[in-house]
């Protein structure tokens, strides 16, 4: 895990990811799916949104490979 994130609006993208589920309306999921996909959640952490029923109010964001940070020039 790189950081846990707040953000407004990817609670918003999970609301809307959990109605599109709701309405059973397959392309309404794809698209929340692919929106919270750009905003860093993994597909893993997808299915466990849908899996809960629930928005989460934190996110963590993951690494897309395991390795060390040797250097960050902040």
């Amino acid at each position: 895990v790189l950081f846990t994130l707040y953000s407004p609006e990817l609670v918003k993208a999970q609301e809307e990811l959990l109605n599109a589920y709701r309405t059973g309306r397959s392309g309404l999921v794809k698209g929340a799916t692919e929106r919270l996909v750009t905003l860093g959640v993994d597909r893993s952490q997808i299915r466990a949104i849908t899996q809960r029923g629930k928005a989460s109010q934190t996110i963590e964001i993951k690494a897309p490979e395991d390795g060390v940070i040797a250097s960050l020039n902040v």
